[in-house]
Formats: C-alpha cells, structure tokens, sequence
C-alpha cells in the first residue's frame, strides 16, 4: 500500500479515540435538523405519503417493484414520473407500519438515515486519510450543512439518504476489501449495496466509478484482483440489467420536460463551468437556497458564463498541481468530487430542472474532504488550533444556516411563498400554491395561480391543465373545463389524459349530454392501464339513470370483479340484480357489501329492503331498494 495512505485497523484503535467524534458528528446533526421534526408533509409528501395507498400494507411490494414511484398516488399526483425507487416507497411502507400518517415518524426516519450516513462518511474518511479529526470535520460539515435540508426534512427527499446510505457503503467495503485485507465476503456486500443503492435513486449507478478511482489512484494492482474484477464486472451487469428493464420491461412513462430552454447538446456543455461554480458556491457559502432553480439566458456571452471558465480552469490547475506533487489523498477527494457532478452536469442527460443545491449531497464529502487533505498538504506547520477553531466556527454556521432553512419547510405555504420568493418564475410552486389556496377554498386565488404555473411551462404540463380544468368544473364553469380536459387528451395517451377523460366525462354528466357522458367513460376505460373499477361504476350509474339495468348490471360487475375490496360495487351490483329480480344474487352482493362496510346504513337498508321485496304476496310492501351509490 502506498505510503502516504495510513492504515488504519479501527477496530485495534482505542474504541473511546473513535467513540467522542462519531458523538460529535452526531450531535450536530441533532442540533442542526431536531427544530424540522414538528414540520408537516409537504410538496410531493402530498402524492407520495398523505395520498399513497400503496403504503398501507406490505402485501404492495409486488407493485412498487415494477411502478414508477408516483404510480397509485393521490388522484391529482404528476403520473409518469418515471423515477423507479422501490427502495424508497419500501421505506415509507415500513415507516407507515410504525407510525401510520403521522408526520413526526417519517422526519425522525430520515434524519436517522442521514445521520447514518454521517457516521458512514467519517469511517469512510478515517480509512483514508486516517486522522480521526479531520473526518470528523468532513463528516460534520456533511451532517449540519444547510444545502441538504431538501434532502434531510423533506420526507420526499429521501431517495438521495436512502441511496447514499447503500452507495457509501459499497465504496467503503470494497475499499475495506483491499485496505484491510478483508474476506471476499465484503465484494460481495459491496454489490449487493449497490443494486439496493441503484433501486433507491438512479443517480446511483454512478457509484462503481468511485470504486474504480480509488483504485486507480491508490492499488492499480488491485483491479488484477479476482475478486475484485468479479465485483466489478457484477456491478457493470447490475447497470446493464437497470437500463435493459427500464426500457424494455417496466411500464415505465417519459420523463418530464425540461423547464430551461437549452436544447442542444453543445450548450449545455457551455453552461457546465457555470453550474459548476454554482454548485461550489453553494457548498462554500449555502445562502439564498431554494428550489427549482431557474437559468434566465439571453445570451451565452453574458459575463457570467465566460467568468465562471475561471472556476473550471483553477480546477484543472490544482488537478494537475497535486498530481505532480503525488499528493493522492487530495487528488482521490477531487476527483470524487468530479465525478459526483457527472449526473447533474447535464452534459450526458439534461434533466427536468437546471440545478439545485441538494443535489451535491454526494459531491459534498468529496469537497470538504478536499478541502481538509489540500490544506494539510500546502501547510503542515503549527496552528492545529486555529484550524480547530475555524472548523467550529463553519461547523455552527452550518447549523445556524440549517435550522433558518427548516423553518421554510414547516408547511406548504410557507415553503411555496419561500420558493417564489426566490424563484418566481417556478411553474410547480405556482401551481403547488394553487393548489393550497384550492383546498382553502380561495378559488380565485387558486385559478390565478393555476393560469400563471401554465403560463410559465409553456402550457407544457399536462397536470396543470387538468387540475385547472377540475377547479373550473367545481366553478361550474363547463366551458373552460371541457377546454382544459380536452388539452390534456391533446397530449396524448397516457394516465393523466385518462383522468383528463374521465372528468370530461362527469362535465357531460352535469350538463345533462349522458350519451356523451357514456362515450366518454368508455375513452377513460381505454386509456387507463389499471384501477378500470371506478369508471365502471360510473357508467352503472348512467345506464341505470337511462334504465338499462342490464348494461348497468354488467358495468358494476366488473367494477366490483375489478375492485373487490369496495362495498359500494357490490351493493350497486345488488341493486341492479334485484331489479333484474336476481334476488338471491343480490343477496349474496348485499352480503358482501355488508361484510366489507358494516357499519353502512344504506346497506343495511337495502338489505331490509331486499327482504320485504321477496316476501310472498300479502306479507308485507314491495319497496324499490336504495340506488346506486359511487
């Protein structure tokens, strides 16, 4: 092993040498995220907890493992996401297990796992630059720092602290694996962290290259390795499978649009150094955060774009600075921190947004581990305690800034007026805040918000048509409604146009058009891959106003086959047996009914109904039993 990487054996260390700065990074974090465990669910909390059926029961695990993340979300969720996270809806399966839908359990499970993911870093660190401080110090700055609060007190965020965990951890046994001369065993954890860390978030695949860099830069003669070349090459079929089943196997949707007008290839690599020393800046002095980042460009020669060239050139000449001086510890550490920035450069795949500073979660620990091993480097004279108390002083201004940021979070309407404070032009906190007003009941306020959101996604955004259009509907305003649900189905087939469908649908119904009405239930039925029953039912219900209990008998049929755990169908299924004098079916379907819903006093009545309607002549009236219900 080269010199200049110390081994460390941490179990053979003191376990109270190593016991005070895992307390510390520990503490830390409390002190800087315990004032965000009282906020409420917020932003996509709303689809992925508070409206999330699949997380009610681990007998769902066989959908979340072939769905994109937001599939059976809440009726108004952004359907087709196309982020497949098993991992994560597992964790909030488990996390409904303990805590139901109380907001508290889930922030106490996040920042558990990020203060995991702390310690992780500081032994991460501890095994290669073997000074027990200094990874104390990156790993402080990693738990306290304000940019990750997205990530930490945002319970939608945990993707990024599900991934790292698992990513971090194979990094760390593979290295283990070599530096410590460990058994094969640890290989193979190492891949197996891997799929898990790929199956929480797709930035993750990129974590083998962390793999190969240490050892190109530490033990080139470890990649000549069996064991090692196996695991790798385990890991590459690992990302070869992901891509192939995404593709190819998984029902997955589109991604979504791009909300930032660089189109080509070439000007998007133009904009990197920019992005880059935002990202720096971010992590360097993390003011001024907020959400969904906009890029206001005019014109590539604005000052900032050729400027911010200098960021990247610096970078370049400390690459090469360190490289000359063999000094492999600082080189390691940047390029981790380079090759973090790999998937949100935008260079190979332009995301949905043009940056956020949560997205250096990863890019972190590479840059204050830099930041500690360049400054050891440069200087190794006295003045241990002016760098004790200049990282004290970081470290509590992290904390200060992290806990100002929290209370940002606390709820939606404080987190969407702080967003378009800072970001006005953002078309999801427009349309997130309109949403707000909605559920008040301000539909003036929410409709002006809504206009605005379409407005600044270029009318790209399906979903804010369609909740537009329901707003209009609630407003009776059936001309505007029938106008945004009919945009919707412009965009094609997919399962917001099936919703767009099946509001059109009830647009009809109110205005009296049944036979349009029908026409369009059955676009819906068409258009929607799964959960057919509630369309069915609907058009039960038609038939039976136009008196066709036949056609309404076979709709709530296959309502109820389709969805049998609702005692609604089946009670609506009894009604039309009963009027097609099929008593003893209906009473089997009452039955059910019954079962499902006991406490129904519709049920009960038509059950009482049913009874009085079969008896023989003269025993008593004959009473139509209650109508369907939806």
């Amino acid at each position: 092993m080269n010199p200049e990487l110390k081994k460390y054996d941490i179990p053979a260390l003191k376990r109270i040498a190593l016991l005070l700065p895992v307390l510390i990074v520990i503490v830390i974090g409390l002190a800087a995220y315990a004032s965000s465990f009282s906020n409420d669910f917020v932003w996509d909390d709303t689809y992925l907890i508070k409206g999330n059926k699949h997380i009610e029961g681990f007998q769902n695990i066989k959908h979340i493992f072939k769905e994109d993340l937001f599939y059976m979300t809440l009726d108004i969720a952004p359907a087709g996401s196309g982020y497949y996270r098993p991992i994560q809806t597992l964790s909030y399966i488990v996390d409904y297990s303990l805590w139901a839908r109380r907001p508290l359990g889930y922030h106490l499970t996040s920042f558990i796992i990020h203060i995991l993911n702390a310690v992780i870093v500081f032994y991460l660190c501890l095994l290669i630059m073997g000074d027990k401080w200094k990874s104390c110090f990156v790993a402080s700055a990693f738990s306290a720092h304000p940019a990750f609060v997205p990530v930490v007190a945002y319970v939608s965020g945990r993707a990024d602290l599900l991934g790292l965990f698992f990513s971090l951890l194979a990094i760390y046994l593979a290295i283990g694996y070599i530096a410590k001369t460990r058994g094969k065993y640890f290989i193979w954890l190492s891949v197996l962290c891997y799929a898990l860390a790929v199956l929480s978030k797709e930035y993750y695949v990129i974590t083998p290259l962390f793999i190969i860099a240490y050892f190109l830069i530490y033990r080139d003669d470890a990649i000549a390795d069996r064991n090692v070349k196996t695991g790798l090459l385990s890991m590459a079929l690992i990302f070869i499978a992901y891509l192939v089943l995404r593709a190819a196997v998984f029902n997955f949707h589109p991604l979504a649009v791009q909300e930032y007008d660089i189109p080509l290839w070439i000007g998007r690599v133009i904009v990197f150094p920019y992005l880059l020393t935002c990202y720096i800046w971010a992590l360097v002095f993390p003011v001024n955060l907020g959400m969904e980042k906009k890029l206001l460009l005019n014109s590539f020669a604005e000052p900032r774009f050729p400027l911010s060239y200098i960021t990247l050139f610096a970078i370049i000449a400390i690459f090469c600075y360190f490289y000359k001086k063999k000094q492999r510890i600082t080189i390691f550490w940047l390029a981790w921190f380079a090759i973090s920035l790999i998937p949100i450069s935008h260079i190979f795949i332009p995301l949905e947004h043009i940056w956020a500073e949560h997205w250096t979660y990863m890019a972190s620990i590479g840059f204050f581990a830099f930041l500690v091993s360049a400054g050891d480097a440069l200087y190794r004279g006295p003045g241990s305690r002016k760098y004790a108390l200049l990282a004290v002083m970081i470290i509590a201004f992290f904390i200060a800034l992290t806990i100002n940021e929290s209370k940002y979070w606390k709820n939606d309407e404080a987190f969407y007026a702080r967003t378009l404070k800072r970001s006005p032009h953002s078309a999801k906190a427009l349309y997130n805040l309109g949403r707000v007003y909605k559920e008040r009941g301000d539909r003036a306020k929410a409709l002006l918000l809504f206009d605005k959101a379409i407005a600044e996604s270029l009318g790209r955004k399906p979903l804010y048509f369609l909740v537009r259009g329901r707003l209009h509907k609630d407003m009776r305003d059936f001309t505007r409604a029938q106008q945004d649900f009919e945009t919707v189905l412009r965009f094609g087939p997919s399962p917001m146009s099936a919703r767009a469908a099946g509001e059109l649908a009830v647009v009809y119904e109110m205005q009296g058009n049944i036979k349009k009405a029908i026409e369009t239930y059955g676009v819906a039925i068409g258009l929607t891959r799964t959960n057919k029953s509630g369309y069915y039912n609907s058009l039960g219900l038609l038939y039976k106003k136009m008196g066709d209990h036949e056609r309404a008998r076979d709709d709530f049929e296959s309502a109820a086959k389709m969805n049998p755990s609702v005692a609604a169908y089946h009670n609506n299924l009894a009604v039309e047996c009963a009027e097609l004098k099929m008593y003893e079916r209906a009473r089997a379907e009452l039955k059910e009914a019954l079962r499902l819903d006991p406490a129904n006093d519709s049920i009960k009545r038509n059950i009482m109904l049913l009874e009085t309607k079969t008896r023989p002549r003269g025993a008593g009236g004959q009473e139509d039993i209650d109508a369907g219900t939806r």
